[in-house]
């Protein structure tokens, strides 16, 4: 491509795409939402992994000890997939997040992501 595009853009650090998703993911429906899935006791975090150790990752996440966006996200991730595996679904009004779909400032992007 040299020759063709800046030699800038040709040296530039990768940078990824923005997304509001560090936004999204520490609103307060996305909090409570999360720390309910998190702390289900049928959960896969409270079954599998150390299910005190992941809240008190959501805790530190969402009070602003410490960001931890893309780990909230996986676990969050991994809650969904186990429901789905587990139970067939995740639809919104299966984990309870239903009330949160209208109100959520990426309600499409929610729904899209829990079906």
């Amino acid at each position: 491509m040299s020759g063709k595009l800046p030699d800038r853009l040709l040296s530039k650090a990768k940078d990824g795409f923005p997304s509001d998703m560090m936004g999204w993911l520490r609103g307060d429906q996305m909090r409570r939402l999360t720390s309910d899935l998190i702390s289900d006791p049928d959960g896969f975090c409270q079954n599998h992994l150390n299910g005190a150790y992941a809240n008190e990752i959501v805790s530190a996440h969402f009070d602003g000890r410490r960001q931890l966006d893309v780990l909230i996200w996986n676990l969050f991730s991994l809650e969904l997939w186990h429901r789905w595996y587990r139970y067939g679904t995740c639809a919104p009004d299966d984990i309870g997040a239903t009330q949160f779909l209208d109100t959520e400032p990426v309600s499409g992007a929610l729904k899209e992501t829990l079906g």
